[in-house]
């Protein structure tokens, strides 16, 4: 597994399962203690939680980097159960820092730092040259919404 996975994947740990959303994030951008998503990692956490005096951070700012620190060893077990998963799975990352990262995404606020994927990871720069489409939905779906959404992409691959 690349240096560069275990950073996503400690990025999403560190994100899914702390208080550090966007408003945070935002905040912690602004006063420039963080520069890229590499800087909310346990690492990164933990050189942010030393420099907070450095930084005018928003309270819930500062309570969210306490309580992410404080979490880092539960976080790097979550982490390291996310390499398992992933390594079992056959999934792999691709974070708006890889060239990978789909183009459109980049011009778009609010798209996720991290897709996690399985297949053929090429595929994804060619997305926004020839178009493309996604489909979200349940883990559990009933009958109908099987059958619809077997028509819908069957109908709109061809």
């Amino acid at each position: 597994m690349s240096d560069r996975m275990i950073r996503d994947l400690e990025y999403a740990a560190v994100r899914f399962n702390s208080k550090i959303n966007s408003k945070v994030v935002s905040d912690l951008h602004s006063q420039g203690a963080v520069k890229s998503m590499d800087d909310l990692t346990i690492e990164g956490i933990s050189r942010i939680r030393s420099d907070l005096g450095e930084f005018d951070l928003q309270a819930k700012t500062r309570d969210a980097i306490e309580n992410a620190y404080k979490s880092s060893d539960r976080i790097r077990e979550i982490a390291d159960e996310y390499k398992e998963s992933c390594i079992r799975e056959g999934i792999f990352t691709i974070s708006v820092d890889d060239e990978e990262y789909p183009y459109l995404w980049r011009c778009i606020s609010g798209m996720p730092k991290v897709i996690f994927a399985r297949g053929r990871r090429d595929i994804l720069d060619q997305c926004h040259k020839k178009g493309a489409c996604s489909v979200v939905g349940t883990r559990k779906p009933g009958r109908y919404a099987s059958y619809a959404t077997d028509e819908f992409t069957r109908n709109i691959s061809s």
